[in-house]
């Protein structure tokens, strides 16, 4: 189509801080897609930039990146990204892996997040959101998730560090029957120190 655009760049040289960069590739640039592939030469290095960005619905996006250093593959890097947003809800994903395998299932971090919302009045709403965070690398993990309505408040934490975990949990409703009736359940709990405390409280007409 008429957006289609195509760059090649050869041999396009930048000097930054006493260092000649050179950079070879090409760049795409369409209606609803943008992919770059570049070498870039500088000193003894080379440097590898492939990216791909592109609309696949009317509000959802994918974008890939990957940093493929030749003389360092330590330092190499990935990035997958994936948002969609509709009318009442809003979804994200984000992985980055790191280091010479870039399919590596230890050393990546994975993000999750998912928005979901609903407004016709102060009377008649709900908010709910579910989150997570992984980092098998660390043995790391993060939960939170949460809800709000007009007669409910949740919320539901646990993260978990080396074996070590804390979580926490609420759960407050409130006008059941009676506007003034109420029940509270909350929980935290730290396994390292084996602490927990526990609260319910209640009142129902």
């Amino acid at each position: 189509g008429h957006s289609y655009r195509k760059y090649e760049l050869k041999s396009v040289t930048v000097t930054t801080f006493n260092k000649k960069l050179t950079v070879d590739g090409t760049i795409i640039v369409d209606a609803n897609l943008i992919t770059t592939d570049l070498t870039a030469s500088y000193d003894k290095d080379t440097l590898t930039f492939n990216s791909k960005t592109q609309k696949v619905g009317e509000r959802k996006y994918i974008t890939k990146v990957n940093l493929l250093p030749f003389q360092y593959p330590e330092l190499r890097g990935s990035v997958n990204w994936e948002y969609e947003r509709t009318p009442h809800k809003i979804e994200n994903k984000l992985v980055v892996v790191h280091g010479p395998d870039l399919k590596s299932e230890v050393s990546r971090i994975s993000i999750t997040q998912l928005l979901t919302y609903k407004y016709e009045s102060v009377e008649e709403y709900e908010f709910y959101t579910e989150n997570t965070v992984l980092y098998p690398l660390l043995d790391f993990s993060a939960l939170l998730k949460g809800s709000v309505t007009p007669k409910n408040v949740m919320y539901d934490v646990d993260v978990t560090y080396n074996n070590n975990q804390v979580s926490s949990k609420l759960d407050a409703k409130m006008g059941m029957k009676a506007p003034t009736d109420y029940s509270i359940d909350f929980e935290t709990k730290v396994l390292e120190n084996s602490v927990e405390l526990i609260l319910n409280h209640e009142r129902v007409s």
